[in-house]
């Protein structure tokens, strides 16, 4: 799991990473040799999936069997991980994009637009969070202790969904 999660394009999203922490985990066997991982978050949602590069010919054929664990009936995929997005759009009913993941080159990252404030999160901020992300930083304190939320504003108000025009 670490080899694959460091072989990534980019670093895994703390929401992403709640999700893992409190997933079953899977190890994939193929006649007696590890194959890969997956991972299930609430008995129902495929978080993770990774077949090693002489098992990855199997990719179809292990995804279909690992849909049929527990009480799977979604996939919540990084789009930074290719081989299981390509498994996931190959047998998709419904498609919904939650967000992307993506590494921008330091020199390409634009300046914060005129008018435009970031500020470090405080506890006086875990309501406005909550309502906005649902549980994405869950635990929200621990996150606000650490320093790694952060809050956008605009004339000294908070940004929320829909909030500015």
């Amino acid at each position: 799991m670490r080899a694959h999660l460091a072989s990534l394009p980019t670093a895994t999203d703390s929401f992403h990473e709640h999700h893992v922490l409190t997933a079953m985990h899977y190890r994939i066997m193929v006649d007696g040799e590890v194959a890969g991982f997956a991972s299930i978050h609430a008995q129902e949602v495929i978080i993770q999936f990774a077949l090693t590069t002489d098992f990855r010919y199997l990719g179809q054929q292990v995804f279909a069997r690992l849909r049929r664990y527990e009480h799977v009936r979604a996939a919540l995929v990084p789009t930074n991980d290719e081989f299981f997005v390509a498994h996931a759009l190959d047998d998709y009913r419904a498609l919904s994009k939650q967000a992307c993941f993506f590494a921008a080159a330091e020199s390409r990252v634009p300046p914060i637009p005129a008018g435009l404030r970031l500020r470090q999160a405080t506890t006086e901020d875990i309501a406005l969070i909550r309502e906005e992300t649902d549980e994405e930083f869950e635990p929200v304190e621990q996150f606000i202790t650490s320093g790694e939320l952060f809050i956008t504003e605009r004339e000294g108000q908070p940004w929320a969904s829909g909030s500015w025009t």
